[in-house]
């Protein structure tokens, strides 16, 4: 099985440096869906300085993120700049306001990122090698990017 980062950067054309592995909890998406909210705009909007921040000062900037659940590649977005940035409680959605009250996020600075659902051959692979549960971030140079691998889906 390839490294997830290394065939997404074969796939887009872009450095491995430059791919966002996120992890969304188990029971995460099935919350969002709940709440009415798309998963879409929950990957791309994060929390402002912190490692899920696609723009995050004294990194490389983020243009491809792999969106996983369940160890499955559920959706692949290429980051085209930031749209807003402002508190949780003003910038996003009802629907997503309604699931941040549902999860007891406090309100906090976040960053809505442009992005676009590119189609990947990844899509629907099964992700193994994820092994720090805790972990919801993998960027370039830490040993769990390193380990995470995708199989193909079945077609």
């Amino acid at each position: 099985m390839p490294n997830l980062a290394e065939a997404l950067a074969q796939e887009f054309e872009v450095a491995p440096s430059r791919i966002l592995l996120l992890r969304h909890f188990k029971g995460k998406l099935k919350a969002i869906e709940a709440a009415g909210a798309e998963v879409d705009e929950f990957t791309l909007t994060q929390p402002k300085g912190t490692p899920y921040d696609f723009r995050a000062e004294g990194k490389e900037p983020v243009e491809i993120v792999a969106s996983i659940s369940d160890n499955r590649v559920v959706a692949v977005f290429r980051i085209r700049g930031l749209e807003a940035e402002g508190s949780n409680r003003v910038i996003t959605s009802a629907s997503f306001k309604a699931l941040d009250g549902a999860m007891k996020y406090p309100e906090r600075t976040v960053r809505r990122f442009k992005g676009s659902r590119l189609k990947s051959r990844w899509e629907g692979g099964k992700v193994t090698g994820w092994t720090n549960l805790r972990l919801g971030v993998a960027r370039a140079g830490g040993k769990l990017f390193d380990s995470v691998t995708v199989s193909a889906p079945k077609s």
